[in-house]
């Protein structure tokens, strides 16, 4: 099956292009693909460039058209955007709730593309008091609960915290020290 594409262009100023730079070729065969080559586009083989390859359950996820290799990458973590590979790779652990897969991370937060999976997390407590040099003015401190593994929430308390003058409520929240991601 052959699919028309799209080609997006970006005016910038004092910048131009003429059209056969931006204009893939039009007509390319059966099982060819679009190759740029630096400074036309042609088209290629897609079946000699890669070869037959099956990836099994894993995706492609590289492909390099230019010495005909590809990654294969199973995103096995639950709602597919990580692989278990790349979980260990960023020094994570992969987990289970007995239904998904995601990524234990040793942190507070999850690394940079990552997302925490439901409220999966451990805490310690802490304890929070107000301090206006030194003094706390009389407001009333608090200390929150932890948890150990598990899909729990951040504990919070309330505290009465100062700006100097008098006694307001503010929320303190549990330090986290793990958390699930995907």
């Amino acid at each position: 099956m052959i699919k028309q594409i799209g080609v997006v262009v970006y005016a910038v100023a004092g910048v131009s292009h003429s059209s056969t730079e931006i204009t893939p070729p039009v007509g390319c065969g059966s099982g060819q693909v679009l190759k740029w080559g630096g400074s036309s586009w042609t088209c290629t083989d897609f079946q000699e460039k890669l070869g037959v390859y099956d990836c099994g359950n894993k995706a492609i996820t590289k492909i390099d058209f230019s010495t005909g290799t590809f990654t294969c990458d199973e995103f096995d973590l639950v709602y597919g955007g990580h692989s278990s590979e790349q979980c260990v790779a960023i020094g994570g652990e992969v987990v289970s709730n007995g239904i998904n897969k995601f990524c234990r991370f040793n942190s507070a937060s999850c690394n940079s593309g990552w997302i925490q999976f439901e409220d999966w997390s451990t805490t310690i407590a802490k304890y929070c008091i107000a301090n206006f040099g030194g003094s706390s003015l009389g407001c009333n401190p608090c200390t929150t609960t932890f948890h150990n593994w598990g899909d729990t929430p951040i504990e919070t308390c309330i505290f009465q915290n100062t700006i100097g003058q008098g006694c307001f409520s503010d929320t303190c929240y549990a330090t986290r020290t793990k958390i699930g991601c995907y």
